[in-house]
């Protein structure tokens, strides 16, 4: 189980868009990815999606905007 989780948190600390560049390499790497910036990435691509999907349903339907 908690090589389970160790393999999660990898997996989601490697899609962090937040990470800052170091100017030296860092454990191979060009940016310093935390898990608190995966987070947020994966909020930020969710509320993009959830938008999305709001938007392409009010487009499909016909439903206008309105104001009075």
């Amino acid at each position: 189980m908690t090589h389970m989780m160790s393999r999660l948190t990898n997996w989601l600390v490697d899609k962090d868009i937040y990470g800052h560049p170091v100017t030296v390499n860092y454990q191979g790497s060009d940016n310093f990815k935390t898990k608190a910036g995966a987070i947020v990435t994966f909020c930020t691509f969710t509320l993009i999606l959830f938008n999305l999907a709001n938007t392409m349903a009010a487009f499909n339907d016909g439903s206008r905007q309105s104001e009075t």
